[in-house]
């Protein structure tokens, strides 16, 4: 066997085996763009966290979802300029 034969089955077996889990995982790709000050405080907290980008957005959405079913109005939390509380 030559090496580039090798390292074709090797590709080969890499490419197969993350195609099977991208079938098998419920995922929606999409795109997004965020205000540039957004983005680095988000890529920031990534870093602080040892997460990807996109792992820290997901999370941030995950907690924002869970925080909005447990009936906490965002609009209400101090620094998001949208208080509904206000008399």
């Amino acid at each position: 066997m030559y090496a580039y034969d090798v390292l074709d089955v090797l590709l080969l077996w890499y490419y197969n085996s993350n195609m099977r889990q991208r079938k098998d995982r419920k995922v929606i790709s999409t795109n997004t763009r965020y205000p540039v000050d957004l983005h680095r405080a988000l890529v920031r907290l990534a870093v602080q966290h040892k997460r990807s980008f996109n792992a820290e957005v997901m999370w941030a959405l995950q907690w924002y979802v869970e925080q909005q079913e447990k009936g906490e109005d965002a609009r209400d939390r101090p620094g998001t300029g949208n208080t509904t509380s206000q008399v």
